[in-house]
């Protein structure tokens, strides 16, 4: 057993359940009523703050607006930190009676901000938030406090400290934030489980964090919980899940897809207001797909540009993490930020003003009429605020006119038909061997797998390294092809970056074969641009169009999305923001 992991209690006020950090000792010496104390610390000036009932009503107000945690029920007692240590009561409403003495010292500092006061110990709190929508794998907190490694805590809710123990600024604009993670990505102290209960069985608490979330950590972000995957990032839909079970979509009827394979990520940050980003991961469109289908920003970041380890691989040829936001603001300083973009010196961190733009027409004419009409509404904004005039072609114009010679043969869908499948499967195949071997070793037995996933090995155990490798230098083409012909001189593409049309969390689409197919990258689906372009590729909620729900029989409003590409290395600000 872990000797790090400690076992906190829970505490009920009125209809709040609240998780007790660690706890800070007080020279209290037990002059408490039995049971737990809700109270609040404040931060004061004694000698220059005049403490009045009116100046006391306007910290409420003040916390109440900036603060989902703290509550009326902390203004019960309050305590004036003097200095750091030192804490002097100054209200005390008589319904909870904590202490005789007037000043009392406590062996640490202590932010602003809601605390229970129990024995002669001050603990943090941690307000727990139910997962009505099932995006989480798990709540985390800290084993100690500062520490970089966490523990699951062992309940379904979700635990969240107080915005006012740390707040952010314009130099910190992570401080505080709250943000889940994927799991395929390691956290210090918690299992990855991809969503594998064979994978879960297997491994050990990992014991180092992925360093693209500890760059996060160290910028201020508060990480809560892990959040779901579809099994090893593979391509399914939500029936196809077996061990876990697919997170709802909160938008629309509460039954559409939540695409994969960040579907827990996507549906926590659309679901959740008390959650501030989610970290996901794309090979194939798993940012931008699940950002379109839950109404949410995202980005898949150029590829390499931030670090995959610590991250269970599909492909390094296609990995990278990405972030979601729900708003526009954060979500650019976020992406500067974790992206290290803040130096203007450094040419592939600058951003881009779009100079021109390509709208590929045969990608959007098997949508939804409603969905296409949110989407040229969108693009004429767009051409507005960047005084730009869209270009329309295909992709089969452009490589019939621009192909190099030795490709000149065959049209752009013959030449890339395969690419990225290919690239794909041999890696999902190959990086998940050591856990097949490992597996039998270890139990003796076969480990249970979905039957798309089993459909993905078997397609990826098929591939050879020759294959890979006519693969790659296809990638190669195709992406040296884009930079080239879309994103020379501040080209930028906006692209459809969902289905078509409704899909629900209960479809059928036939036989494994069948519902696998279109999920592994076959015939240049539509994040081929950003997977096999390298470039970065974000999601836009450019608006919703109307539904009849066969759920509800009601109408009901779908997120509609377009993705904004443009060349590798460059950041991309979008007009007006």
């Amino acid at each position: 057993m872990d000797s790090s992991i400690f076992h906190p209690s829970i505490v009920n006020l009125g209809t709040d359940s609240y998780l007790l950090g660690h706890g800070v000792s007080t020279n209290i010496n037990g002059e408490t009523t039995e049971g737990q104390v809700p109270l609040t610390i404040l931060s004061i000036d004694v000698d220059n703050i005049q403490i009045t009932q009116s100046w006391l009503d306007s910290k409420w107000e003040e916390f109440s607006r900036k603060d989902d945690v703290w509550c009326k029920v902390f203004a019960r007692n309050v305590l004036a930190q003097e200095s750091p240590g030192v804490l002097r009561l100054i209200a005390n409403s008589g319904q909870s009676q904590i202490l005789t003495l007037r000043s009392f010292r406590c062996e640490d500092f202590l932010p602003e901000g809601p605390y229970i006061l129990s024995g002669s110990k001050i603990y943090r709190i941690y307000k727990l938030y139910p997962d009505p929508f099932g995006a989480f794998v798990c709540g985390v907190i800290p084993t100690a406090p500062g520490s970089n490694r966490y523990q699951r805590t062992p309940m379904s809710h979700v635990p969240v400290p107080s915005r006012l123990y740390s707040s952010p600024s314009h130099l910190r604009p992570l401080l505080g934030k709250r943000i889940a993670v994927k799991d395929i990505i390691d956290l210090e102290g918690v299992k990855t489980t991809v969503c594998s209960k064979a994978y879960e069985a297997l491994r050990d608490v990992s014991n180092t964090t992925a360093p693209s979330i500890q760059k996060l950590i160290d910028e201020g972000a508060v990480i809560v919980g892990k959040v779901k995957t579809t099994p090893f990032s593979s391509g399914m839909g939500p029936r196809d899940w077996v061990d876990y079970q697919a997170p709802f979509n909160p938008r629309g009827c509460g039954y559409l897809d939540t695409s994969c394979s960040s579907a827990g990520s996507g549906a926590a940050l659309a679901g959740y207001e008390w959650l501030d980003f989610t970290i996901g991961s794309d090979s194939l469109g798993s940012m931008v797909s699940p950002a379109a289908d839950n109404g949410l920003f995202g980005i898949r970041p150029t590829h390499g540009r931030i670090s995959c380890g610590g991250l269970v691989p599909v492909s390094s040829h296609l990995d990278t993490p990405g972030i979601f936001s729900r708003d526009i603001s954060d979500f650019g300083a976020a992406t500067k930020l974790w992206l290290g973009a803040s130096d203007d010196s450094d040419p592939e961190s600058s951003s881009v003003m779009p100079k021109k733009l390509t709208i590929l027409s045969e990608r959007y004419e098997n949508l939804a009429p409603e969905m296409q009409k949110v989407m040229e509404d969108f693009i004429r904004d767009f051409e507005k605020a960047t005084q730009l005039q869209r270009k329309t072609t295909t992709m089969d114009e452009l490589w019939k006119s621009h192909a190099p010679k030795e490709s000149s043969e065959t049209t752009f869908a013959e030449t890339f038909q395969t690419t990225l499948a290919h690239i794909q499967l041999y890696g999902h195949y190959n990086n998940t061997i050591p856990f097949r071997e490992d597996y039998r070793r270890k139990f003796g037995t076969e480990p249970y797998a979905e039957p798309l996933l089993r459909y993905k090995w078997d397609l990826g155990a098929k591939l050879t390294q020759d294959q890979l490798t006519t693969a790659l230098k296809k990638k190669e083409l195709f992406s040296n092809f884009m930079k080239e012909n879309l994103f020379n001189d501040g080209g930028v593409m906006l692209l459809p970056c969902a289905l078509p049309d409704v899909s629900y969390r209960d479809g059928y689409f036939g036989s494994v074969e069948e519902s696998g197919a279109p999920w592994q990258g076959f015939n240049v689906p539509i994040t081929v641009f950003s997977s096999l372009g390298g470039g970065p590729a974000v999601s836009i909620p450019v608006g919703q169009r109307l539904y009849d729900s066969k759920v509800t029989g009601a109408k009901e409003y779908q997120p509609v999305g377009l993705m904004l590409l443009g060349a590798p290395g460059k950041l991309i600000n979008i007009p007006g923001h």
